[in-house]
């Protein structure tokens, strides 16, 4: 199998993630509340370095970052999906 780079797409790099998320209209503050909640244990050494043990990385950003970063990948992965005729069924 040929890497990503030999199969034409030298810059191409996949990562993985997970997050939380509440549903839509949840209020500012709960969203705080989680975000001051969950951030310890994300960033803190037991779930850290269960992580890397799984060859993770634990990150363990805000709310506006993640939805940052999702509104980045999101077209990518549209891109990709479309050039290759995936289709959901």
């Amino acid at each position: 199998m040929p890497t990503a780079a030999e199969a034409g797409l030298p810059d191409f790099t996949q990562t993985s993630w997970a997050g939380y998320f509440a549903p839509k209209g949840t209020p500012p503050d709960i969203v705080a509340r989680l975000q001051q909640e969950l951030a310890p244990i994300i960033k803190g050494k037991e779930f850290s370095e269960w992580q890397a043990s799984l060859g993770s990385e634990a990150v363990g950003s805000t709310a506006a970052e993640f939805a940052a970063f999702i509104k980045e990948d999101c077209p990518k992965w549209r891109k990709i999906a479309t050039e290759a005729n995936i289709q959901l069924e």
